[in-house]
């Protein structure tokens, strides 16, 4: 079963990622806008960030990631690697930047935590702080 957020929900594309949902709510603030990324298990999904994003939405842009061959994103047969999910952590984070003009703060969760430290470790520039 799939959960989703209550937010506006877009779904991103890249070769190189395939189809990932990205979710959004909030509203533009003085705050740098934050992403969550959750974890690697047989359950997982950007609901597991719920209560972390509902309480970031509260002032200011809130996004959740459903990570390749989680969630609603596609699961296609395919190696889901480091680098698979590295990548689609950067293409949220490049959607981000598109439509704020800002550095994200990226938030990760368990493992979720080695594809933001790889993110802002490959393009600093998108990321202002990690947690």
């Amino acid at each position: 079963m799939i959960h989703s957020l209550d937010a506006e929900t877009m779904t991103l594309e890249a070769p190189n990622v395939g189809r990932v949902q990205l979710y959004a709510s909030g509203r533009p603030s003085s705050r740098p806008p934050a992403l969550l990324i959750h974890t690697i298990n047989a359950a997982a999904s950007a609901y597991e960030v719920k209560p972390t994003f509902e309480a970031l939405a509260k002032d200011r842009l809130a996004f959740a990631i459903d990570l390749p061959g989680f969630g609603a994103s596609e699961r296609s047969d395919r190696r889901y690697t480091p680098r698979l999910m590295t990548d689609a952590v950067l293409l949220a984070s490049d959607e981000i930047h598109r439509r704020t003009g800002s550095p994200c703060d990226l938030i990760g969760v368990s493992l979720g935590c080695e594809f933001v430290a790889r993110a802002a470790k490959e393009r600093p520039e998108r990321s202002r702080r990690l947690a």
